[in-house]
């Protein structure tokens, strides 16, 4: 009994030990913990009347949703000032129509001038546009 006692002391030594030796990081090189946002207006036009509209942001944050309108559709949206990215989803309403639809998308940071990209396609629009980060 003495022999499985001073056994275990020595490995629980020897584990503490070993787990003191291994360098602890100072921190994660290269992940974010916060993110810094950056407000901009934005302005919304469709060819069509659109059964979901939605922004997203790149971690996938929903940044603007409305169902069953054609817009126009105005408001602020937060995007992150460092990678500023945002993923369109238009979803028409009467997907068998023909032709190409579109979405013009304006955004209006603050301090900067407007930026302006369409999407088109023959269906729904999936698309993302990379904001300038100057």
């Amino acid at each position: 009994m003495l022999g499985v006692g001073l056994l275990l002391a020595g490995w629980g030594i020897l584990h503490l030990a070993r787990a003191s030796s291994t360098p602890r990081p100072e921190g994660l090189v290269g992940v974010k913990t916060s993110v810094e946002r950056a407000t901009c207006g934005f302005g919304l036009k469709l060819s069509a009347v659109a059964e979901v509209v939605e922004l997203k942001g790149r971690e996938g944050r929903v940044l603007f949703r409305q169902q069953n309108s054609g817009g126009p559709f105005t408001g602020m949206v937060d995007l992150d000032a460092d990678d500023p990215v945002v993923f369109v989803t238009v979803k028409w309403k009467d997907a068998a129509r023909e032709g190409t639809s579109f979405a013009k998308l304006s955004l209006e940071p603050v301090g900067k001038p407007t930026l302006t990209h369409y999407f088109e396609a023959p269906g729904t629009i999936e698309d993302v546009w990379e904001l300038p980060t100057e």
